[in-house]
């Protein structure tokens, strides 16, 4: 089915149009939908469900302009990522903020590259040049540091999609970690960017690790050795 919602004018409340906007996803994903509009730069859009019959939609209020084109991709994307309706998305975001270089924009997404002992840019730009040709467009940012509780598991870097973001964990800016085990992370994650486009092309839908993915990755010229120092390190992250 093809959702109803219009260009936003002037004699309609956002309000309105969230409530429109929640009765179309429910039809259109046939289940409950709850739209939550937030001032979030990094996270544009988060899909969370909630049991089996609910799911939370959580837009950055730059969506709330949005045309018809977008909100049905945003609604197609949750069904079945795509890469036309991955580019829409992506489009109406490019339009919609200041270009990826100026200070605005990294201001706005709150872009944080120096550490006290690596400097990501410089690292992400040597392994852009050393394995990918300079193709890959992202942005880099040291992620959030959280508290020193105990945990099992660990991420040491993620790349979300719709902000074309890669973010690291600050865990990583030591004087214990090599450089080549970050710049491993770095290409890993760069990994995700080079592949998320493509995989949603080809397959229609979206393949987090493909054979492909882990064939690439195995090119990493340090790739043996970052490995072998995780397992020999992991501790220094999980307790």
């Amino acid at each position: 089915m093809k959702l109803s919602v219009e260009q936003l004018d002037l004699f309609q409340t956002n309000e309105t149009r969230l409530l429109s906007l929640e009765k179309d996803f429910s039809l259109k994903l046939e289940k409950k939908t709850k739209i939550i509009v937030t001032q979030n730069r990094s996270h544009l859009i988060t899909v969370q469900k909630k049991g089996n019959h609910e799911v939370h939609l959580r837009v950055q209020e730059v969506f709330l302009h949005a045309p018809h084109a977008v909100w049905e991709a945003i609604g197609t994307f949750i069904l079945s990522p795509t890469f036309q309706a991955r580019r829409i998305i992506r489009d109406f975001i490019a339009r919609s903020r200041p270009a990826r270089d100026s200070k605005t924009a990294r201001h706005r997404l709150k872009l944080n590259t120096q550490g006290v002992y690596y400097q990501l840019k410089p690292l992400f730009d040597a392994v852009n040049i050393e394995n990918f040709n300079q193709e890959i467009n992202c942005q880099i940012t040291w992620g959030r540091t959280y508290s020193r509780r105990r945990r099992r598991s660990i991420s040491f870097g993620t790349f979300e999609n719709f902000s074309n973001l890669i973010k690291i964990n600050p865990a990583l800016d030591d004087s214990k970690v090599p450089e080549f085990f970050i710049k491993y992370i770095l290409y890993h994650e760069m990994l995700h960017a080079k592949f998320e486009e493509k995989n949603s092309r080809e397959a229609g839908r979206k393949i987090h690790h493909s054979k492909e993915f882990y064939e690439w990755e195995r090119k990493f010229p340090d790739y043996e050795k970052a490995i072998e120092w995780e397992k020999k390190n992991i501790r220094l992250f999980v307790k």
